[in-house]
């Protein structure tokens, strides 16, 4: 219980993380051209997970990420790999044999015929964003959400394509496919049926609506259960496809996130009760049989023998043995990473907060391909973190500060703690003193000269909800939330003295002082700069309102580096205080956190996706991007273009034409062939097409 009111308690306070039931935010392939993602660890909580059949390996996603598991001893599965790293945030994971699909938006194919050396094959990019899959006879349906169902050729895992497609009414969240019928959870429009004999040119046959929004379903012979998200599980007989009926529903239910059904038996995952079993046997009367509490809010699950695969979100992937279905047993929990609240470096290691999951130790020393060096624990939840010579000064929320030595990263170990007396969410360390933001009870300052023994000196508490803080020179910068900025004289280290205050337009989340300047993350006002020369007297000097809620900032050179929450990172130029402007932006797979500069790198926490790090080229071209998809560029002509581009295009599909700043400006159809894109009413400029998974530059001369 607890764990829950920790997170819910943050998450309001953020008013930022928590999206609705799908937990899933969609992947925006937005990015300025002069800013590129260079590597990730994109661990986080686990939405999906799928067993192979013909051998022991199991595969849970966490975050952008997913762990190889060797599940021979099914009560104690055994990390093989690491290695799978995705752009996204994994709402799925589809396997046929030796070939693993991860859906984040888009879908990316890995080669698992090793699971310890896992091989990315391919990036397919559908032509809306990608929610759900299933594989069967060499093809992948993919629900498409505004797309509908696409129907691709995996024959080769190396070189999908489609062969196939049809839009629906409504969007298109999962599907799964039994003989020559695809049956599609399509949102408002509740349960699809397709008949997909000829996969080239499906036809929508059957439709059955159900009351809320179909995002999940399961097919047991001649009964489809729908999860209709806060309306229950709806059981509808499609015995005749044309014309499904519901013939029963599960009301108990209220929050379905999953579902896999066999025999006289329905599991679901549902926020309100974790894993429940139904007894479907009489499908107008389904009755809980038993179940599982979950410790989180649990997502996706499959099953396989007797055992359910229970994706329970933050609380890790959980094995359970239901060869009893009146009484499940949990045989197994892998905890996976949590959520990511900052990121600190120090030589070739990144420190992440990482919540319930602890101090997450990352080493960079390539920052292409990061890995996790060690995972120090939290005695409870893992907030902030600052760093100085060989130490890290960790914001433990209720077991107050913690000092560790990460002398040697790979090997941390705990030297001293000083318990606070509220929630310690962020620490900064000056000097011989530790100042340490209290969720409820203001700053302590807190004595470090023997880091074994850490001694409390000072406290200034009625602040306001403390989230942040910087301290220079004899001033502390406190970020707190609605009390917006608070400023502290901090000279006197026994006796702190809030001396001025700037009441911030919203919620005050994150500060960095330079000279005479505080810039502070002011959630949905955006980036607010505010000169402190005069601290009883702190004014406003610019304002950049960012797309999306600041969360954190850093400065370094001209540049503000803003973790903007799920409109990912933003560089903002405050060469000139007064007029800010934005230089360069990228969206991270889940919402933008913190954020450091380091090496030349951009290193972003991103909250539910580990870490993600950006190389960013101010006032320089980007260079090509290794991470993404390594196909051939698509084909153009003339280049550059004046009114009309002709593209040379494999498949049919959708071409989409993005400016130099990331804004979607021309959108068409285009046929397998030469085809030619009217460039009518589009500024001069460099731009970027993108067509499938390949994309290139072209410029539009003056007319």
């Amino acid at each position: 219980m607890k764990r829950l009111l920790v997170l819910l308690l943050i998450a309001a306070a953020a008013h930022a993380a928590l999206p609705g039931l799908d937990f899933a935010p969609a992947p925006v392939f937005g990015d300025s051209l002069n800013c590129r993602l260079v590597g990730n660890w994109p661990f986080g909580p686990v939405l999906a997970a799928v067993m192979e059949s013909g051998r022991a390996y199991a595969y849970t996603s966490a975050g952008g990420g997913v762990y190889c598991l060797d599940v021979t001893d099914l009560a104690n599965p055994v990390t093989l790999s690491e290695a799978i790293h995705t752009g996204g945030n994994i709402k799925g994971l589809v396997f046929t044999p030796f070939t693993l699909f991860a859906v984040t938006g888009v879908l990316e194919i890995f080669d698992v015929s090793n699971p310890a050396l896992p091989q990315r094959l391919a990036t397919y990019r559908t032509p809306s964003i990608a929610q759900g899959a299933f594989a069967t006879s060499g093809l992948l349906y993919v629900a498409d959400r505004d797309s509908g169902l696409r129907i691709l050729d995996i024959s080769t895992p190396a070189d999908p394509h489609e062969i196939g497609h049809l839009y629906l009414p409504a969007k298109a969240w999962n599907v799964v496919v039994n003989g020559d019928f695809a049956y599609v959870a399509d949102g408002d429009s509740g349960l699809c049926i397709i008949d997909v004999h000829d996969p080239a040119s499906p036809q929508l046959v059957g439709r059955c609506d159900t009351p809320g929004a179909g995002k999940t379903l399961a097919v047991n012979d001649t009964l489809v259960l729908v999860g209709d998200e806060a309306r229950g599980l709806r059981i509808i007989n499609a015995a005749n496809r044309a014309v499904p009926v519901e013939v029963g529903h599960c009301d108990a239910l209220s929050g379905v996130t999953g579902v896999v059904s066999r025999g006289h038996y329905a599991y679901c995952s549902d926020w309100t009760r974790g894993l429940s079993v139904l007894d479907i046997s009489d499908p107008s009367n389904p009755v809980e049989t038993g179940g599982i509490d979950s410790m989180m809010f649990p997502k996706g699950l499959s099953l396989c023998d007797t055992f359910v695969l229970f994706a329970d979100f933050d609380a890790g992937l959980r094995i359970i043995n239901v060869a009893n279905p009146a009484d499940p047993k949990q045989v197994a929990q892998y905890q996976t990473p949590d959520w990511s609240y900052g990121v600190k470096t120090a030589g070739n290691y990144a420190y992440l907060p990482d919540g319930y999951s602890g101090l997450r130790i990352i080493d960079v020393s390539n920052p292409v391909v990061p890995f996790e060096a060690c995972a120090w624990p939290s005695r409870d939840f893992t907030r902030g973190v600052f760093l100085r010579d060989t130490f890290a000064y960790v914001a433990d929320w209720d077991a107050g500060l913690r000092v560790v030595s990460i002398a040697d990263p790979v090997h941390p170990y705990e030297v001293g703690s000083y318990d606070t007396a509220s929630y310690s969410v962020d620490v900064f360390v000056l000097g011989t003193h530790a100042y340490v933001v209290e969720l409820a009870a203001g700053l302590r300052v807190i004595d470090i000269s023997d880091p074994a023994h850490p001694v409390s000196v000072g406290v200034c508490d009625s602040i306001g909800v403390a989230c942040g803080i910087f301290v220079q020179g004899q001033y502390a910068y406190v970020a707190a939330q609605v009390e917006g900025l608070q400023i502290i004289d901090v000279s006197d280290p026994a006796n702190p003295v809030r001396v001025g205050a700037f009441n911030t337009p919203d919620y005050a989340y994150g500060v960095w002082v330079r000279d005479t300047l505080a810039y502070v993350a002011d959630r949905n006002n955006g980036l607010l700069i505010v000169n402190v020369a005069n601290p009883a007297n702190p004014t406003a000097v610019g304002l950049y309102d960012t797309p999306n809620q600041a969360m954190g900032v850093m400065v370094y050179g001209d540049y503000a580096y803003v973790a903007d929450a799920s409109s990912g990172l933003r560089v903002i130029n405050v060469a000139n205080p007064a007029t800010p402007f934005q230089s360069a932006y990228y969206d991270t797979p889940w919402s933008a956190y913190g954020c450091c500069v380091a090496n030349g790198y951009v290193y972003v926490a991103d909250w539910g996706c580990g870490l993600q790090i950006y190389g960013v080229q101010l006032g320089v071209a980007e260079p090509p991007n290794a991470i993404r998809n390594t196909r051939p560029a698509l084909r153009v002509s003339p280049n550059p273009a004046r009114r009309e581009l002709t593209v040379q295009v494999e498949r049919n599909g959708i071409a989409r034409v993005f400016s130099a700043s990331g804004a979607l400006v021309l959108e068409r159809e285009v046929s397998a062939g030469p085809a030619a894109l009217s460039l009518t009413g589009v500024k001069p400029g460099v731009y970027l097409l993108r067509l499938g998974n390949q994309s290139t530059k072209f410029v539009i001369a003056e007319r």
